[in-house]
């Protein structure tokens, strides 16, 4: 699967089309200066960090391991790690500890949960979390342990 690049390059504000070397299927964005006092506001102040975030953003659905009937969907980055992942479901499931949150990856061939949870992080970012096989899933499982994940591990070894 090609995988977009997202390339921005300032042009000069008098010069013509042919001097700024645009090619067929090149698109201008514009974009308002904005004052310092705003710039802290706004999430994606610039087109680069607009753009890059339209390229990474993935919407994830979460279900529980046990029981998936409840389905929750977060938008998250494709770059988010394991830890800004559990943040995230535990501020949508009110839960005070994301660290007590284990997630198992989806399989695609028996469209469950995979035998074994992901291993705290053990991954490097969402994406990874989302191939199984070279086959892209928007689901993730997850459960609510009694301890933090990182300590149960630490007991299993």
């Amino acid at each position: 699967k090609h995988e977009p690049n997202v390339m921005c390059e300032a042009l000069e504000k008098y010069s013509s089309l042919h001097k700024c070397q645009l090619e067929h299927g090149d698109i201008i964005c514009f974009q308002k200066e904005l004052p310092d006092s705003t710039l802290s506001k706004v999430k994606y102040p610039s087109v680069p960090d607009f753009l890059n975030y339209i390229k990474n953003r993935q919407i994830v659905r979460f279900t529980k391991t046990e029981n998936h009937e409840d389905v929750i969907q977060l938008e998250l980055s494709k770059l988010n790690t394991y830890n800004e992942v559990t943040e995230a479901l535990a501020a949508k499931l009110d839960l005070d500890d994301p660290s007590k949150i284990r997630l198992t990856a989806h399989n695609c061939y028996s469209n469950g949960p995979r035998p074994a949870p992901i291993k705290y992080q053990s991954v490097e970012k969402l994406s990874d979390m989302l191939v199984h096989y070279n086959q892209n899933t928007d689901t993730l499982y997850y459960e609510i342990l009694d301890i933090p994940l990182f300590e149960l591990e630490r007991l299993k070894s």
